[in-house]
This record gives C-alpha cells, sequence and structure tokens, in this order.
C-alpha cells in the first residue's frame, strides 16, 4: 500500500512540474464573389476576400485555369502590425476572359498562414492551410441557322389547244352603183405668215474646272507604349509619383541594386513599377511591402541559372532549372520574378521548389505554367536556392501533388514582419522548416513528454532516491527543450 502511494505521489508531481505546450490553432476562409457564368468571348470581374483569426499572418497564391477560360495567377497576404495572434483579412480583384467555344473553368486560392504558440517573445510558430475556390462556366455558343432556300415554282401546265372552228363560207358581194361626181371647188390660197427672227442665243456659261480632291493621309496606328529606360534609380522616384494608372513599366539595363528610397516611395504611394532587366523581370508593388524597408540599405535583385551538382544530388537531379540569388535572405516585401525558361514550351507544368541546403530539407512553394512567351511567374518573399522540375518531389514538405494545394513560406513572411535581417537568416528559416516539419508530424507534443515523464518514473521506483530522479529528470527535459528551440 505504501509503494502506492509513492507511485501515484510521484506521477502527480510529475504532471505539476512538465511544461505540457498547448496547440495554437489559427484558421483562415476565403469568399469569392463574381458570377458563375461567362458568355463565350466575354469576361468578368471576382472579388476574393481571404480572412484570418487567431493567426499573425499568412500568404497565398491565386489561379484561374480551364477549358473555357485563359489561366491566370495572382498572390494575397494578410501581416497583422503587431506581434500577436489576432484577426485580419484581404481582398483582391482578378478579371477572367472565357474563350469563345464554351467550356469550363475554376479559380482557385491556396495558401499557409501561422499562429504564435505560447508566448510570442519564444517564437514558436504552428502552421494552417487557407484553401477555396470557384467554378465558373461558359457556355457552348448556339449555332446560327441555315437559310432555308426559296421553294422552287411550279410549272405553269400549258394549256390544252382549242379546236378551230371551221370557217364559214364568204358570200359573193353585190356590184356597188357608180356615183355620178360632184365638181370640187377651187381652194381659197391661204396668206402666207410673216417669219418671226429667231433670237440669238446666249452663249453658254464655261463651268470652271473641279479641284481635284486630295487624298487623306492614312492614319498611323498607335505605338504599343514603350518602358522608359531611365539613366539612374534617382530618376525613377518623381515618375513614381507623377505616374497615374498605378503601375509603371521601365528598363533598367544592368542596374540590379534597387535603393531603399525606392522601396518607400512605392510604399508611400502604393504604385507598382515593372523592372526589365533582359532575361527576366521583377514586379515590385507597394501594397506588397511590409514594414522593415528601413533595415535594407538596398537589394540586389539579380540572378543566376547555372546549375550546381550538390544542389541537383539534393533533388535527386529532378530540377531542370536552379535559382541562385545574389541577394541571400529576406526581402523587404512580397516580390514577383518572371523568368524566361528556355527550352519549355507553352503550356509546360513547372514545380518551384525552396531548398534549405544546409538543413537538407526540401519544401514545395509553388505550381507555375510556361506562358506563351516561354516565362514563368512566381512570388517569393526570401532569396537563396530554388529549383524548378518537371516531376514532383515526393519527400518533400508541401510536394505540391495535388493540383490546388500550393504551399507558402510562412516562416520568412514572419521574419519579414518582425525581425531584421542577419548573417545567420538562411541557417535560423532552415532550422523554422524543420521546426515546423517536426510540428506538423508531431503536433500535440506534451503526449510524448507524458510518456517519456512516466517512464523515468518508472526508473525512479527502482532507484533508492525517487525524489532525486525526479528532480534530474525535469533538468534533463529543460536542457532537451533548450537543445530543440536554440532561437530562445
Amino acid at each position: 500500500m505504501r509503494k502506492f502511494l509513492i507511485i501515484i505521489l510521484a506521477v502527480l508531481i510529475v504532471i505539476s512540474v512538465v511544461d505540457i505546450p498547448t496547440a495554437h490553432a489559427g484558421s483562415g476562409s476565403v469568399s469569392i464573389s463574381g458570377p458563375s457564368s461567362i458568355s463565350p468571348g466575354g469576361s468578368a470581374t471576382y472579388t476574393i476576400t481571404v480572412s484570418i483569426s487567431d493567426a499573425y499572418v499568412a500568404t497565398g497564391p491565386i489561379s484561374w485555369s480551364g477549358s473555357g477560360i485563359n489561366s491566370g495567377s495572382s498572390s494575397w497576404s494578410v501581416s497583422l502590425p503587431s506581434a500577436s495572434n489576432g484577426s485580419g483579412s484581404t481582398t483582391v480583384s482578378i478579371t477572367v476572359h472565357a474563350n469563345s467555344s464554351g467550356g469550363s473553368g475554376t479559380i482557385s486560392v491556396g495558401g499557409s498562414g501561422a499562429s504564435f504558440v505560447g508566448d510570442p517573445a519564444e517564437q514558436n510558430y504552428s502552421s494552417f492551410s487557407v484553401s477555396g475556390s470557384k467554378g465558373i462556366t461558359v457556355p457552348t455558343p448556339t449555332p446560327v441557322p441555315t437559310d432555308t432556300p426559296p421553294p422552287t415554282d411550279t410549272p405553269t401546265p400549258t394549256p390544252t389547244p382549242v379546236p378551230t372552228a371551221t370557217p364559214v363560207p364568204t358570200a359573193t358581194p353585190k356590184p356597188t352603183p357608180v356615183p355620178t361626181a360632184t365638181p370640187k371647188p377651187t381652194a381659197t390660197p391661204k396668206p402666207t405668215p410673216t417669219r418671226v427672227p429667231t433670237d440669238t442665243p446666249e452663249p453658254t456659261d464655261t463651268p470652271e474646272p473641279t479641284d481635284t480632291p486630295s487624298p487623306s493621309p492614312t492614319p498611323s496606328p498607335t505605338p504599343e507604349p514603350t518602358p522608359i529606360r531611365p539613366q539612374d534609380w534617382d530618376d525613377v522616384i518623381p515618375v513614381i509619383d507623377a505616374v497615374k494608372d498605378n503601375v509603371l513599366s521601365i528598363d533598367m539595363g544592368d542596374k540590379t541594386k534597387v535603393p531603399q528610397k525606392v522601396f518607400n516611395a512605392l510604399k508611400e504611394t502604393g504604385k507598382t513599377i515593372d523592372v526589365d532587366f533582359g532575361n527576366f523581370s521583377v514586379k515590385l508593388d507597394g501594397e506588397s511591402l511590409g514594414d522593415s524597408i528601413e533595415s535594407f540599405n538596398e537589394v540586389d535583385l539579380s540572378l543566376t541559372m547555372e546549375k550546381d551538382t550538390e544542389l541537383s544530388a539534393m533533388v535527386d537531379g529532378k530540377d531542370v532549372f536552379q535559382l541562385h540569388f545574389v541577394h541571400q535572405g529576406q526581402l523587404p516585401g512580397v516580390v514577383e520574378y518572371r523568368v524566361k525558361v528556355e527550352g519549355a514550351k507553352p503550356g509546360d507544368v513547372l514545380y518551384l521548389y525552396y531548398v534549405y541546403q544546409i538543413a537538407g530539407v526540401v519544401q514545395g512553394m509553388e505550381r507555375v505554367v510556361v506562358d506563351e512567351e516561354g516565362y514563368v511567374t512566381f512570388s517569393i518573399y526570401h532569396m537563396s536556392s530554388y529549383v524548378l522540375t518537371d516531376k514532383i518531389i515526393e519527400e518533400a514538405i508541401n510536394n505540391l501533388a495535388e493540383e490546388d494545394k500550393v504551399a507558402a513560406e510562412v516562416e520568412a513572411i514572419i521574419a519579414l514582419s518582425s525581425q531584421e535581417p542577419s548573417e545567420d537568416t538562411e541557417l535560423a528559416n532552415e532550422e523554422k522548416a524543420l521546426q515546423t516539419q517536426a510540428n506538423t508530424e508531431t503536433p500535440f507534443q506534451g503526449v510524448s513528454y507524458m510518456i517519456f515523464s512516466i517512464s523515468l518514473l518508472g526508473v525512479a521506483l527502482i532507484s533508492t532516491g525517487l525524489t532525486l530522479m525526479i528532480v534530474k529528470s525535469k533538468e534533463h527535459e529543460k536542457e532537451k527543450l533548450i537543445a530543440m528551440n536554440p532561437e530562445e
């Protein structure tokens, strides 16, 4: 009986001293408003609202495709200004164009979000997914009926000939008596009329020759707008303030280093610039920039696509293209890249993966389609090493196996909103990715802690120093937690 009481007491002590973390589950919802049907050859505007609750940040892509509509893509993001869980939302408008032959399509919204677990200062996060879709139909056009040919005229029947009547014999004429001739009276001659002289006609005026009209000049076609080519980034800032349509196309040649003042001008005005660098272009949207711009003196947007053998080995040689960015670490906001993929055909599907080279982890980011000009478009928040594959990497985190499942790098956005860049940014992100994977596989770690504590209790019962073993067990557990969360 005494041993039983000791066991019960030990269990109560373990439960009271073990810190069992609680899962903090955020959530997100998607609302898509707009018509469910589009006329053949027409277009429609859809409003997409994404809301999050009990969370700190979320982001993801928007895509639309199908047999009856033209494909397209966009993105969304929600980031709360304070470093705590809460609620927020964002609204994005898109325009979908229908083809002229009918069919169907789908608008898909995906993404991921993050919530603080426990004290925000401890930087522990849990992730959740956000998804939604809307179907669109494009009716098959009704064929125009063929004109009915006019009926053929019925021929008029030939009349039956009437028989000719037999002629009546002509009677013999009687001789006519010759009359006596009456003398004709002599006619009185008529006076000859005096001729009136005819007026001489006045000469008709010769009409003046009409001037031959000169042909009107053929109007020249309106040329397409050419991107402006400023000498330096200092020349771009006044143009950003003056642009009227909120989007400015510029050609900066090899000037890929964007200074902080350009990001500030975009953030203040909410304008967008589309910068052409030759074989790739970058879109910077002022509404997608975060609050950490002051932490960046300048950002080099250039990239190379030379293959690295070590990186290829990490993805089992499935990489078709590699993307290596000069800038390393977080970006001041969401940046959209449009990259030329030589050898790919329009309509080819590629998969974008982010490779944590130090941790050896591969994470799926986005499913992209090659456009008619041989480019792919994607959005990133962190610059390091990426690969584009034509096959799904099954063992990757968020492996993009499902068509509408598109993952987002939530940890990078959290760092974007609350931290300044440092030399250890990539290593810290890789450790967070591993921690995220561990949280996904074992979302309730408290269960494993309790089992471990009970096993320690069994050892303590065999030992004569039950109390001492419980204390040492607690100290060992704290050291293990510190090792698993080095950022604390």
